[in-house]
């Protein structure tokens, strides 16, 4: 009896689901509606358009911007060549202490960034990002990168050595409130340098591997006779399964 109740219960089930995706069926829009490009073919086929007609509004798609919000806002020609991103981000800290101490409770942005990158021919990258939390503008992500192959690009400029993983990976995506002190205070941040760098094997191996002047970052000039050489390789099995 049990047995017919729990089956009984499932079809129940089912059907109720049915009904659901059968009236959103009906109400929503379909998914599967022509694209621009079946509709161009379709008034050709009834004589509205001509071939050259076809062949002109397609070629006006590649050089029109078309924009969406995406980690800020984006434009991005119909081909894909050029590109242009503004975008930033806010971080702010509240200090309260609850007995005597040196500091005062306060608040305080921790960071205030704006950036603008883009894309240029579609082989020549750039990007551009100040910090203002400070009360004076500095420097982040000053760079250019040539890339005519993904398997060998070449990066110069300010940004991070390609050294440690938590380093180069943005606080907005890490486990915690702040980065450990290993990945703060010892490994390497911003400098002004260039590095050669790649994917290979369908994207799922990278490799990287830079020279900088050691001064760290916002310093024009090399203080001394020396360089800094970093280097990182790293593997993403995930994408061969994808």
């Amino acid at each position: 009896m049990a047995a017919v109740k729990k089956q009984n219960q499932f079809v129940n089930i089912f059907l109720a689901f049915w009904l659901i995706f059968s009236v959103a069926d009906t109400i929503l829009p379909s998914s599967s509606r022509a694209e621009p490009k079946d509709i161009l073919s379709l008034l050709k086929e009834k004589g509205i358009l001509s071939e050259e007609d076809i062949l002109t509004i397609r070629e006006s798609e590649k050089e029109r911007l078309k924009g969406k919000f995406k980690n800020g806002f984006q434009w991005e020609t119909g081909d894909g060549l050029a590109a242009i991103q503004i975008g930033g981000r806010v971080n702010a800290d509240i200090d309260i202490f609850e007995n005597a101490h040196a500091k005062n409770d306060s608040i305080y942005l921790k960071r205030a960034r704006i950036f603008t990158s883009g894309r240029i021919s579609g082989h020549y990258e750039w990007k551009v990002e100040g910090e203002f939390a400070e009360g004076t503008v500095a420097a982040r992500d000053l760079f250019i990168n040539i890339n005519h192959d993904e398997r060998m690009q070449v990066k110069i400029g300010q940004y991070k050595e390609p050294f440690a993983l938590e380093q180069n990976s943005s606080v907005n995506y890490i486990d915690f409130k702040e980065r450990s002190i290993i990945g703060s205070r010892i490994a390497p941040d911003r400098d002004i340098g260039l590095v050669l760098h790649g994917l290979l094997s369908n994207d799922t191996l990278g490799y990287q591997l830079g020279v900088f002047n050691g001064n760290g970052l916002n310093n024009a000039s090399d203080s001394d006779n020396y360089k800094d050489a970093a280097m990182r390789y790293g593997m993403n099995p995930s994408r061969t399964f994808i």
